[in-house]
């Protein structure tokens, strides 16, 4: 396939040596003059050109391409003087090493917060950015109270955060499905963390372990295509210039189930070697977080003089062509997250004035489940408890080799990476039982508040069997090694006209998989038993259902005295089963077998049209060009 006539030629603008006239670069350091504290997003421009760049991360600066000659440099900063300096170029390198003073305000006192100075650094990386992007400062992440990385994201405008449990889990950009958007690592992707969508669930990730959140909103030739609502960029830290060594410690009350048993420790050393060229940095952290909560939910219907109840003593007249609460459910869920991660940095300055950087980062949480359920319906029909205990495991590993350097006259960006995401549901067990109808009156039930809006119910829990169960087993990996190469070089004409050519190829493997285990509803109460495969029978003696056949009642999963929950100071839920009865009914009946039709208990054969394997290889090139003109307009083509 041949290129284009105009890829050809910015191919030929790129590689051709500018021999024309001598060439010098530019290169310092912006800091703040007073604290002596490096001010990231600077813009820094050589006066009456198209020249000019913006501050990194650690206040640096490099301006490559300008033709010798004598040169006004104009520094400006948001809150800052901006400041001029004469500057003369040769075909060598300038070093010029600027200090910014605070801006003085006459007039009425000004009181400027913490937290806007915080994302000053913020907001100058936005307003020298040449496509539309929005930052988080690493000192708003660290002044703002959030629990993970992806609460932090929610702050930035245009993105809105799905929630479980209280805190945000995954985001979305713009309002668009998540399969347009892309959430990276030092601009490696995240593999997704969602066996059916490209979601990325974020509250893996600690907000500590992080320098900087950069959304774009805008997409280039040299982005991937796939990322048309936006890409999530999300950034570490360099090793610091004097040794640093930080431990932060967190703990927490949770009024609801009344603990303080929560904690959030994170751990950061950095420091640098030989002349400042190694750096290394070390994180981690730990938290322990009490996600639990309560709900109640009803549905409405009518009934009329023809279908109304032929059990219990409550008015006909209450029912009678008007609406009423069909269906109510009292709801508690008992959940408690764990989350760990830690990351390991080497970065080194290379002769070139460029670095290359070794990164490697893994993030986990793990989540134990435990759902209690009433079911109140109304009629005729039967009452139902629900209870579930389920297993969850999430972690991400990131590691890359990346490098920006200047060889031959050209800006050349690659990086090496593996990224790698997996779920894993080791165990989740679900238990339904139904209680028959007793016709309870409504002057028996005034000891329960939830009933005098469902006034037909009895608590015998030698009655309520078990109706049904379901085991729920998970496991699903995502994964991915990417190559890519950026060479870029800029060409001026004249000192107005600064062009900026710009080509690169990407090479990636994903790799994606999904493996569903047990999921099967089963019907006990239609077979007098079940065995082993060998047809010997299950035996329950020595266990807590010792005696009990396939459809066991309530009671059995039930510690004296009988545990109830008061929800939301008015609903009970009762009763509250013991968890390790759950554990120990699942043991006993996961290898059982029926009988009679159907003969399977266990592994449910549609299930199995969930698995999938799938590999993809991807290729791609790009050539792009930038046209600065002075510094009033920027054109981007490709």
């Amino acid at each position: 396939m041949k290129l284009p006539h105009a890829a050809v030629l910015l191919l030929a603008l790129l590689l051709f040596p500018l021999t024309v006239s001598a060439q010098g670069m530019l290169q310092g350091e912006v800091i703040d003059s007073l604290s002596h504290e490096r001010l990231v997003g600077a813009n820094v421009f050589l006066v009456g050109t198209g020249f000019g760049s913006a501050t990194d991360r650690e206040g640096q600066y490099r301006i490559r391409g300008i033709p010798a000659g004598e040169y006004t440099l104009k520094i400006s900063y948001i809150g800052y003087e901006p400041k001029q300096t004469t500057v003369r170029l040769t075909d060598q390198e300038v070093t010029v090493d600027v200090g910014l003073a605070p801006a003085i305000v006459l007039g009425e006192e000004v009181v400027v917060t913490g937290q806007a100075r915080g994302q000053v650094a913020a907001i100058n990386q936005q307003v020298t950015s040449n496509t539309i992007v929005n930052v988080v400062s690493e000192e708003k992440i660290q002044e703002l109270p959030d629990v993970n990385a992806a609460e932090a994201i929610g702050r930035l405008p245009g993105v809105s955060v799905l929630r479980s449990g209280g805190e945000a889990t995954q985001v979305v950009l713009r309002g668009l499905s998540s399969k347009f958007s892309n959430i990276t690592l030092d601009g490696v992707k995240i593999p997704a963390t969602d066996p059916n969508t490209r979601d990325v669930d974020l509250s893996t990730i600690s907000q500590g372990s992080l320098a900087g959140i950069e959304l774009r909103k805008t997409l280039t030739p040299d982005q991937d295509a796939d990322a048309i609502a936006g890409t999530i960029n999300l950034v570490t830290r360099k090793a610091p210039a004097t040794r640093l060594l930080r431990v932060d410690l967190r703990g927490d009350y949770n009024h609801l189930m009344k603990s303080a048993n929560q904690y959030d420790v994170a751990a950061r050393y950095g420091e640098r070697f030989f002349g400042d060229l190694l750096g290394i940095q070390l994180q981690g952290n730990a938290e322990k977080k009490i996600r639990s909560r309560e709900n109640i939910s009803y549905g409405y219907g009518t009934f009329d003089n023809q279908t109304l109840p032929t059990w219990g003593t409550y008015d006909p007249q209450v029912y009678d062509n008007d609406y009423n609460i069909n269906q109510f459910t009292v709801r508690f869920t008992d959940e408690l997250r764990r989350r760990n991660g830690g990351q390991a940095i080497l970065d080194f300055d290379t002769p070139d004035s460029g670095s290359v950087k070794l990164t490697g980062m893994y993030s986990g949480t793990s989540r134990t489940i435990m759902l209690y359920e009433r079911d109140y319906p109304a009629g005729t029909g039967g009452y139902n408890f629900n209870y579930q205990y389920s297993e969850q495991e999430i972690s991400t590993f990131n590691s890359s080799l990346q490098g920006a350097n200047y060889l031959f006259g050209l800006n050349i960006d690659w990086n090496a990476s593996f990224a790698q995401s997996r779920i894993t549901n080791p165990f989740g067990f679900r238990m339904a039982f139904q209680e028959p109808n007793v016709g309870s009156s409504y002057e028996e039930s005034k000891d329960h508040p939830e009933l005098h809006i469902i006034p037909f119910v009895a608590d015998d829990f030698d009655l309520a069997v078990l109706d049904s169960s379901r085991t729920i087993q998970q496991e699903n990996l995502d994964k991915e090694q990417t190559f890519l190469l950026n060479v870029s070089r800029k060409v001026a004409f004249g000192d107005v006209v600064v062009n900026r050519v710009k080509a690169g190829v990407k090479y990636k493997t994903k790799t994606r998989w999904m493996n569903t285990g047990n999921f099967a509803w089963n019907n006990y109460r239609m077979f007098p038993g079940f065995a082993l495969p060998d047809g010997t029978p299950i035996s329950f003696v020595g266990t807590r259902f010792d005696g009990a056949d396939s459809a066991p009642p309530l009671a059995r999963f039930i510690d004296l005295p009988v545990p109830t929950r008061d929800l939301l100071g008015v609903y009970r839920m009762k009763p509250m089963i013991s968890v390790d009865a759950l554990k120990q009914w699942a043991r006993l009946t996961e290898h059982g077998i029926f009988p009679q039709s159907p003969p399977d208990y266990g592994a449910n054969g549609v299930s199995v049209l969930s698995d999938y394997s799938v590999t993809e290889r991807i290729a791609s090139a790009y050539v792009m060009n930038t046209l600065d003109i002075c510094q009033s307009a920027t054109v981007i083509f490709g």
